[in-house]
């Protein structure tokens, strides 16, 4: 899969109680020997992640995820969304970076890279000059 680039000024994306998932994402699916791509978000503004929205790149086979690099001067993630990376298969997971002046986590959302299988995680970067975590 080819490389997925975004750039804007603010970006919102809210899973809205729907039954899917409201993402961005690249994926080496299971049979395939290629990579998944690797996302680039850039936010010069605020960029919120709400209701399980996601942004990620994931491996389901013998080729490696991409990394995955999100930057925005506030980033907003709430109620279960993520960024992520992982491995389901022989591939490996690829790296994140996130860049944000301001960073909140809140209620269940995760920044993370997983293997589940054969395959490595990846690194995972935080640069940040505030950080807020918390469950409620």
């Amino acid at each position: 899969a080819g490389l997925v680039t975004i750039n804007t000024g603010a970006l919102q994306m809210d899973n809205a109680g729907s039954d899917g998932y409201t993402r961005i994402t690249s994926r080496a699916l299971v049979g395939s020997n290629g990579n998944a791509g690797s996302l680039r978000v850039s936010v010069t503004k605020r960029a919120e992640l709400i209701d399980k929205a996601q942004i990620s790149s994931d491996t389901f086979g013998a080729g490696h995820a991409g990394q995955v690099q999100v930057r925005a001067d506030t980033l907003l993630m709430l109620d279960g969304s993520q960024v992520s990376s992982d491995s389901y298969g022989s591939g490996h997971a690829g790296p994140i970076e996130i860049q944000a002046d301001s960073l909140e986590l809140l209620r269940g959302t995760t920044i993370s890279s997983n293997a589940f299988d054969a395959g490595h995680a990846g690194v995972i970067v935080v640069e940040a000059g505030e950080l807020r975590i918390a469950g409620q």
